[in-house]
């Protein structure tokens, strides 16, 4: 079996020896082997340079560089191109490995060959994990593409994904990042997925320069962006709502469209939008329903951008 690490990079040259390391010091192994796939996305500091450093003494590791910046996406859609391993394991540049991850990754896979797609626990998720009732007796649980569909099961997850999968549904590069909807897509290529409650990395979610923090609505081109991810989800899983009788589900999603329709100014799709809900019982939030009337959206987007810089400390 051999896993491919697959690790976007952009200026990172404080934190990416600490996710190279961690990786080479899962070792080798009869029953598995890795390559670590690392893609600079146009970095201006020293991550090149440290990158290489590494791969001049790695015939396992293999970096690509990028002359400009294209996003989180672009950056993982190369490196899986280029894997050559059964399985990929996504590791963003500032979250790191735990000891023996990859041994347990192995044997997870090879006690269960019937599975497409793993899962298993990043160390700031444990209180969400131990929470789900599918948990309740045990440390393995398995997760079906309408749990995540439904939102039975949300947040995140350390995935471990058949390449083929992953090569067969790249990512959006216009987005950028907001990979959930085309994680949906893995699930439902996959069936069913296992997870298992080990922790097996560790992420640094407090940096400002997150890719976390750089989703967050912000902007008038973040929401642009969140409305096109919108726009997939309605696209793809139309069909599977309604073979699932998920009517509900079904009008959270063309509310979040109309709340971002509203915000953006396009208030004749929000209309569209409205009476489609209404010809299904289901009403607008009443304060989308005055921004509506009012044609206030762009003018609440723009507050509540500013209220989520504030928030964030984010200049």
């Amino acid at each position: 079996m051999k896993i491919s690490v697959i690790t976007p990079v952009y200026n990172r040259s404080d934190c990416i020896s600490r996710c190279i390391e961690s990786v080479i010091g899962q070792g080798r192994s009869e029953d598995f082997s890795w390559e670590h796939i690392i893609v600079d996305d146009g970095s201006s500091d020293d991550t090149v340079k440290i990158v290489k450093a590494y791969c001049g003494n790695m015939d396992n590791m293999k970096l690509i560089r990028f002359l400009k910046n294209k996003g989180t996406n672009a950056a993982r859609n190369e490196a899986i191109a280029h894997a050559t391993g059964d399985y990929c394991i996504l590791l963003d540049s500032d979250d790191y490995f735990r000891s023996n991850a990859l041994v347990t990754v192995a044997k997870v896979i090879k006690d269960n060959p019937s599975y497409k797609e793993f899962a298993f626990a990043a160390d700031d998720r444990q209180d969400y994990y131990n929470s789900l009732p599918m948990l309740k007796n045990g440390k393995v649980a398995v997760f079906t593409f309408a749990d995540f569909l439904l939102g039975k099961v949300t947040g995140d997850f350390v995935h471990v994904v058949r390449t083929d999968i992953l090569q067969k549904y790249p990512f959006d590069e216009y987005v950028r990042i907001l990979e959930g909807v085309f994680f949906l897509r893995f699930y439902r290529e996959a069936g069913k997925i296992l997870f298992t409650n080990i922790v097996i990395t560790d992420r640094d979610r407090g940096r400002a320069d997150s890719v976390t923090l750089t989703g967050i609505e912000i902007s008038r081109g973040a929401i642009q962006k969140a409305c096109t991810t919108t726009n997939f989800h309605i696209r793809w899983f139309k069909e599977d709502y309604q073979r699932l009788s998920a009517q509900k589900e079904w009008g959270r999603l063309l509310r979040r469209k109309a709340r971002y329709c509203i915000m953006l100014g396009e208030y004749s799709e929000a209309y569209t939008l409205k009476r489609e809900l209404e010809s299904m019982n289901i009403s607008l939030p009443i304060y989308l329903r005055i921004l509506l009337s009012l044609k206030l959206g762009v003018a609440y987007q723009k507050m509540f951008s500013y209220l989520l810089k504030k928030k964030y400390n984010i200049k």
